[in-house]
């Protein structure tokens, strides 16, 4: 009978990709909050101070301009789309952006930094 002990050692490195890994994620996450708290904005009439199907007027409330992951800026780039950019606390190479269709629809998710692998 044979035994076989398998040692697993955490080095620096990968420790350092679950960080960049769980960043990524959670940044992926926040971001799709901020795109849900703009496309309920879009859906909202003006007398409800929404946007009247328009995500013109947007404005990213404080409070999730910057997280424990990342800051974020939003910018309205017609009355159907919005770019969400995000910049990661931890390393500022590190960024996400992501674009939101009319009906949230997220398209052209660009990775930067670490994160692009």
């Amino acid at each position: 009978m044979s035994l076989i002990f398998i040692v697993a050692i955490s080095t620096p490195a990968c420790k350092a990709d679950k960080h960049v890994q769980s960043d990524r994620d959670a940044i992926i996450n926040e971001s799709s909050n901020i795109a849900a708290q703009a496309f309920a904005y879009r859906m909202r009439t003006l007398e409800m101070q929404g946007g009247n199907r328009s995500y013109l007027g947007f404005v990213l409330p404080e409070n999730m301009r910057r997280t424990d992951f990342a800051v974020y800026e939003v910018q309205v780039l017609s009355a159907d789309t919005l770019r969400i950019f995000a910049r990661s606390v931890r390393d500022s190479s590190n960024t996400i952006t992501s674009y939101r269709d009319k009906d949230s629809r997220s398209f052209g998710w660009i990775y930067e930094g670490a994160f692009m692998k």
